[in-house]
């Protein structure tokens, strides 16, 4: 009895039914199939690029793109920017791990993205702002992002040549989200310059962020690396920023002639401490040194940066520490090592240091006296005025302090001894100015 009824419901109008059916589900089929190489070819493959950089203010677009359902997605001409335009990357290829359908189902789980030369530029605007990144719009996406065989600028808007500019660089990292933290991104660890040789060029930027005597230098060379340590920021709001951004340098080895202005800053110091400068003197630092610094929304503020002037005395060192702001001013702590120049100069110096307050800009350095330091109240100004006059004479220095302020006895004493030398030397000359005459008879 079965038999019949199933003969039965094999009528020709069944069988129209299931004919139509496969009609519409075989170029349904197709056009599913060959959706995602429909979509890449249009401006459509730009909405999928933007959903890849969420709970960010960043635009995307892509000349071209490939990918299917289970296949990852490769983008090509890479086009990324914020609302304000302070923040452009442009990148010959973008790829997911994922596919097509991956994204559909589990949107907020983005895999790996790859970023592959690309050239990233970050612009801070005349108050020295930075751009903004996050659009404030809360989101849930995770996963991890590589940044490989790029490069890395930042410039300002006040200067001609950019404060970074590393041609090479790679960067890995994650946007992570929890209830509590919402979403994080995270950049991991990295080597902006890895035993990179020195040019002139880092009398002007890159190193010289983190080492402001060398805008004095000329003729630099050598090889340094440096590093950053875990950046981490909030991407859910809109005031979050990545600072402070902490870092080391490691200067393997260094080499930079002064340029004129501190070449007459030293002959000031050679002739105030009666030291003999025969040779132009050299900035070096000691082999393998490190400088600790960190990025901030001011500017680059670097610890205990020493440099050595052997031309003067192998034992001179002098230490930087303080801030380089991003418009190039400059608020630095100096101190210049007397103690082992091989003469006790703790009399005139206590700790055998002098402490001076450097000011104005990278361009225009301005010195003075450290605060709360009496004994040598001109000496700041001894330094600039050297800068500008090469014979500027140091026992001026003392002459104009006889007798002012908690110091002046000592400074009193100082004058008249470099008084007496100075007499010494001319009456040596004129001893030696009637012997040459008989010779010469």
């Amino acid at each position: 009895m079965n038999q019949p009824s199933r003969v039965a419901a094999d009528t020709p109008s069944s069988r129209r039914i299931r004919r139509r059916f496969l009609t519409a589900l075989l170029p349904l089929s197709v056009l599913t199939l060959l959706a995602p190489a429909v979509l890449f070819q249009t401006p459509l493959r730009n909405l999928i690029l933007a959903a890849a950089v969420p709970g960010t203010s960043i635009s995307a677009t892509a000349e071209s793109a490939s990918g299917g359902w289970f296949e990852p997605i490769e983008f090509r001409g890479i086009d990324l920017h914020n609302r304000d335009g302070g923040l452009i990357c442009t990148a010959r290829r973008f790829t997911t791990t994922h596919g097509l359908l991956h994204y559909l189902i589990n949107a907020a789980d983005f895999g790996t993205l790859t970023l592959t030369e690309a050239s990233l530029l970050v612009r801070l605007d005349e108050n020295g702002e930075w751009p903004e990144f996050s659009s404030g719009t809360p989101s849930q996406s995770f996963g991890r992002f590589m940044v490989e065989d790029s490069s890395l600028r930042l410039e300002v808007a006040s200067r001609d040549v950019p404060l970074i500019d590393f041609p090479r660089i790679n960067l890995a990292g994650e946007i992570t989200w929890t209830p509590g933290n919402g979403q994080q991104l995270r950049i991991s660890p990295c080597v902006l310059m890895d035993h990179e040789p020195l040019s002139d060029l880092d009398q002007q930027q890159n190193l010289v962020l983190i080492a402001p005597l060398l805008s004095q230098a000329a003729g630099i060379h050598g090889s340094a690396s440096i590093s950053l340590e875990t950046i981490e920021f909030s991407l859910d709001d809109e005031a979050a920023d990545p600072f402070p951004i902490r870092g080391t340098a490691t200067i393997h080895d260094l080499y930079a002639a002064a340029d004129d202005n501190l070449l007459n800053r030293t002959r000031s110091l050679a002739g105030l401490l009666g030291l003999q400068m025969d040779d132009i003197p050299q900035l070096t630092m000691a082999r393998n040194s490190t400088i600790s610094f960190s990025i901030s929304e001011l500017g680059f503020v670097h610890e205990s940066c020493a440099f050595l002037m052997p031309e003067i005395s192998h034992g001179l060192q002098i230490r930087s520490s303080g801030l380089l702001g991003m418009d190039g001013s400059l608020n630095l702590g100096l101190e210049v090592d007397l103690s082992a120049i091989g003469r006790d100069m703790s009399l005139l110096f206590p700790n055998s240091l002098i402490p001076l307050q450097v000011t104005g800009t990278i361009d225009h350095p301005e010195f003075r006296m450290a605060g709360g330091f009496t004994a040598l109240p001109n000496f700041g100004g001894f330094l600039n005025n050297g800068a500008s006059n090469r014979n500027a004479d140091p026992q001026n220095l003392f002459q104009q302090q006889r007798g002012a302020g908690p110091g002046g006895e000592l400074l009193k004493n100082l004058g008249s001894l470099l008084d007496l030398r100075s007499r010494g030397q001319e009456k040596n000359q004129t001893a030696a100015e009637p012997a040459d005459t008989h010779q010469d008879k």
